[in-house]
């Protein structure tokens, strides 16, 4: 039996990491996150399309949502080939440390969304130490550095959570 894998679009990755970058670099630094639309199948999860939610609520260390809107929103985006299959948000670095894991708090929104995937996506200045089943990353721009930890959970039909690898991959939508 194969690993189930969770494998990102670069469509989805550049979405997913420009949100990620623009709450980093305000004033100071806010989480963001949004929805993921794709489909599972036997191998796991793909990430077709990242969209970010607008929130009027974010700070540096949370991200909140009204949920029947957000659920409205994560529904209304659905199409024939791509579902509504989870959510993601950034965590912040905040002197010098930032979590790849699940708060609380994350696992308890994971678990009240009936969708499967949740990514969680660090951001910092310099590199630290990540899981090795992340998508990790460094990326230049305008003479910052930006390092991107990527990490994805998925929660079974009992609500169990567990963490999956992460792939980027350049496959095309189906």
């Amino acid at each position: 039996m194969t690993t189930p894998r969770l494998k990102i679009s670069r469509q989805a990755l550049g979405s997913l990491t420009a949100h990620v970058r623009k709450g980093f670099e305000t004033k100071y630094k806010k989480e963001v996150g949004g929805h993921l639309l794709g489909y599972g199948d036997k191998n796991g999860f793909y990430v077709g399309r990242a969209i970010p939610y607008n929130t009027p609520y974010s700070t540096r260390t949370g991200w909140g949502i009204n949920q029947y809107y957000f659920r409205r929103k994560g529904l209304h985006l659905e199409t024939k080939r791509l579902k509504w299959i989870g959510t993601y948000h950034s965590h912040v670095e905040i002197k010098r440390s930032a979590c790849t894991g699940q708060s609380r708090e994350d696992k308890e929104a994971h678990i009240f969304f009936d969708r499967p995937v949740d990514i969680i996506v660090r951001i910092t200045n310099h590199r630290m130490r990540a899981p090795g089943i992340c998508l990790s990353y460094k990326e230049m721009r305008n003479s910052h550095v930006y390092f991107f930890d990527i990490c994805g959970f998925v929660k079974d039909p009992q609500e169990k959570i567990t963490m999956i690898n992460v792939e980027h991959t350049a496959r095309k939508q189906r």
